[in-house]
């Protein structure tokens, strides 16, 4: 049997609105597995939402990689044992939940149980979307210039504290978690620290978009202050996101509207095979 790719990452956009319309398709089903299947996809990341290979000026997104997705109980929450293995590629993009119920899995060294919930995977979606504006200098894959700068105060902040092989090295795999938990702490309840460290690090093909990015903010950082308190406000919802980045879409250039009605996939996503 062998393998085949039916497409290319996230990173792959040819444009701001092809970026942003793949999110919302991204949403959309996700949506459709936790609600319809019961599904918690668990690691959301730009390799795992991959555009199909064609022409069309807007492509079509689709979620794959189902390696460590796991069915959700009755209340949308699925459990990671003592010894679960984790997707690294996936790290930076976790939710401040998960990297901190991770972390103490492998201090204890024992069955705790971290539950993972439809908000982390929305949480997912938005470190995404910032590591993206922020790795990427443009459209196709360009990536940024300097990468590896860790001086350069516009991209060490994400880049250099997100990313676990740059982040904490000599530490255990609990302390690496927790420096990055940390971090994205930071990043997301403080605005002093998000608009100097990680909203001046976009780069400049993306600075139309930092004020998607600080809405985005509020609603992540409104709901992960809901589910760590345990507050009975309305949880985050997959529509609240779509209409948010829908309005972003729309002030962008014109499109044809057909190229707006994101049709229904027959499936949810699967590298194929031959």
């Amino acid at each position: 049997m062998m393998l085949m790719s039916v497409g290319s990452s996230l990173s792959s956009f040819k444009s701001q609105k092809e970026l942003l319309l793949g999110l919302i398709e991204g949403f959309e089903i996700h949506q459709r597995l936790s609600q319809e299947q019961g599904i918690l996809h668990r690691a959301i990341s730009p390799s795992n939402l991959v555009f199909q290979s064609d022409d069309a000026p807007i492509r079509k997104v689709m979620l794959v990689d189902f390696d460590y997705a796991a069915q959700a109980n009755y209340d949308d929450t699925v459990k990671y044992p003592s010894g679960t293995s984790f997707p690294p590629i996936s790290l930076p993009f976790l939710s401040l939940r998960i990297l901190r119920g991770l972390a103490h899995v492998e201090m204890k060294d024992q069955d705790l149980q971290v539950q993972h919930e439809i908000g982390d995977d929305l949480e997912s979606f938005f470190y995404v979307f910032v590591w993206i504006c922020v790795f990427f200098s443009g459209p196709n894959g360009a990536v940024r210039p300097h990468l590896e700068d860790e001086s350069d105060n516009s991209n060490s902040f994400v880049l250099h504290t997100w990313g676990l092989d740059t982040t904490g090295k000599g530490l255990t795999i609990a302390g690496k978690l927790l420096c990055t938990w940390d971090a994205k702490r930071v990043f997301l309840y403080s605005p002093v620290d998000f608009d100097i460290q990680a909203i001046e690090g976009f780069t400049p093909y993306f600075s139309n978009l930092k004020k998607l990015a600080v809405e985005w903010k509020e609603l992540a950082k409104k709901e992960a202050e809901r589910r760590y308190v345990g507050g009975t406000d309305t949880p985050l919802t997959h529509r609240a996101i779509i209409e948010l980045l829908r309005s972003h879409v729309d002030a962008l250039e014109d499109i044809p509207p057909r190229m707006l009605k994101r049709g229904r996939h027959n499936s949810y996503g699967s590298i194929g095979t031959q």
